[in-house]
């Protein structure tokens, strides 16, 4: 059953076209990983689905009752609030003004004033829709969307307002998984998570997620796990191929080689025709040759195939040749108020060494590279940048 589906579906910003008459659906259960080079209008078809950009042209029907949860649509967290609470209330707000009525009738009950019958009746049937909802399962499933993203005890109990823009959009992916959509639309929801946080976000999606889902990201690892239909956006349209990015990628090269075998014979076939219609244009075969001209002008040219943008190439070069041993690390230490991020750290880089620096969010990745930058200063031991 389609949840969102566009007909006709065309936008531009002023003279600038960016959708052009795009007919798609997504239905229960799917899994796209949508893609498309920078600025093609990835996050307007985002928008033109959710509602949020009501001038286009065409239609949009949505399911009736269907929510569509969109990444970019940060909640509304009160900072005062902990990231815990925050979350709760953001993600389970019925379930949280059931439970405070619940309450004031459990007080209520200690009051010889009131209707006890009627009190116990609504405690009933508020207690009746609570289970129904979930009951206290749904504080479970909080702690654990919280620590699967990366957010440990200490930091449940944060203020919204101290948090970091990337623990601010963690805090709001949690809240949209909590939220269970019927339509989830995640762009690039990888950004603020560190390897184990993507892991747990590929499983949960993968084995626990039950509504549709289209994602945008640029990680090819990431879409080969989620994904398992690929629509890619070019030249303001959709094409749809079946399986992960890998398939998409096979499936890529093998219609552009045959559009490109068909372009090339075409190409070849109008060259051989316009040069009968240039040599006998004026003599004995003037008909056919007026014929072929015809043909020609009537022919549905074939474009030549476009292949995904040149892949970026750097250059760095210098007068100066660097020493061979790099950088070197001699038990260095780092502290912060007390916390030790790490010690005894040994480490040698040599000349033409490609080294990736892995581990979990606050382990101290960004501070190793500070202390190679010099821009901060070991607790204890040395470092050691190379000649030149």
């Amino acid at each position: 059953m389609p949840i969102v589906k566009l007909d006709h579906v065309s936008k531009s910003y002023g003279a600038d076209l960016v959708l052009a008459d795009i007919c798609w659906q997504v239905s229960d259960g799917d899994r796209v990983g949508l893609i498309g080079d920078n600025g093609t209008g990835k996050t307007t078809l985002f928008r033109i689905m959710t509602g949020e950009m009501p001038r286009y042209k065409g239609t949009v029907n949505r399911a009736k009752k269907a929510i569509i949860g969109y990444l970019s649509q940060e909640p509304d967290f009160d900072s005062r609030l902990e990231l815990r609470d925050a979350v709760r209330r953001a993600a389970f707000s019925h379930m949280y003004d059931l439970e405070e009525r619940m309450e004031r009738l459990t007080h209520k009950m200690s009051d010889p004033d009131e209707d006890q019958t009627t009190i116990l009746d609504q405690y009933a049937r508020l207690q009746e829709r609570h289970e129904a909802y979930g009951g206290y399962n749904y504080e479970h499933r909080i702690d654990s969307v919280l620590g699967g993203l990366g957010f440990t005890k200490a930091d449940f109990q944060l203020p919204v307002g101290v948090l970091s823009g990337g623990q601010k959009g963690r805090a709001a992916l949690v809240h949209l998984l909590l939220m269970e959509p019927d339509l989830l639309l995640l762009d690039e929801p990888t950004n603020h998570l560190d390897l184990a946080g993507t892991e747990w976000l590929e499983g949960f999606l993968v084995s626990e997620y039950r509504g549709a889902v289209v994602v945008v990201s640029h990680d090819r690892y990431f879409l080969d796990k989620v994904v398992t239909k690929v629509v890619e956006l070019q030249n303001h349209k959709l094409e749809e191929y079946g399986g992960n990015y890998t398939k998409y990628l096979f499936l890529k090269e093998r219609k552009l080689l045959v559009q490109q075998r068909q372009y090339q014979r075409q190409q070849e076939q109008i060259a051989h025709d316009e040069e009968f219609i240039r040599r006998y244009k004026a003599g004995q075969r003037t008909k056919e040759a007026r014929g072929r001209e015809k043909k020609l002008q009537r022919m549905e040219i074939i474009q030549g195939p476009q292949r995904q943008s040149k892949k970026v190439k750097l250059e760095f070069t210098t007068d100066l040749r660097g020493g061979d041993d790099v950088l070197q690390f001699r038990n260095v230490e780092k502290r912060y108020d007390g916390k030790v991020l790490f010690e005894n750290l040994d480490l040698d880089i040599y000349r033409h060494d490609r080294v990736g620096i892995i581990g979990p969010n606050g382990v101290g990745k960004t501070t190793l590279l500070r202390l190679i930058l010099g821009q901060e200063k070991p607790t204890a031991g040395t470092v050691k940048v190379g000649h030149n």
